[in-house]
């Protein structure tokens, strides 16, 4: 599957671009979704990273009540981690489910069910 979006994230507090965010595949599992995620720094090209996501259905659901496609509510994920971690991208995990968004930083629901 090719790229599905290719869409600049959004730091939330300041509402400029720190990362591109690409999502590679995206695949629907018994309990959610599969994405591989490509994410580049904009603010320095030499650093990208590549992480697999997985979100279920129950974190789907809080975030978007069906009203976004799954890759959109992944890449708001993703851009929202980046945001808050002190080192960007390079915080991420190469493998992580999008609940620890939830569990690592406050008023991460409110974030992503207002995007």
């Amino acid at each position: 599957m090719c790229c599905l979006e290719i869409r600049s994230a959004i730091v939330w507090e300041f509402r400029k671009p720190v990362a591109k965010i690409i999502v590679e595949t995206e695949e629907e599992t018994d309990v959610g979704w599969h994405f591989v995620i490509s994410i580049g720094n904009d603010g320095d090209p030499e650093v990208s990273r590549t992480v697999i996501l997985t979100m279920s259905w129950a974190d789907y659901d809080l975030w978007s009540a069906g009203g976004r496609k799954p890759s959109d509510v992944a890449t708001d994920v993703i851009a929202f981690a980046v945001a808050q971690s002190k080192r960007g991208i390079l915080d991420l995990r190469d493998r992580f489910d999008a609940s620890i968004v939830r569990r690592q930083f406050q008023g991460a629901d409110e974030a992503l069910r207002g995007v």
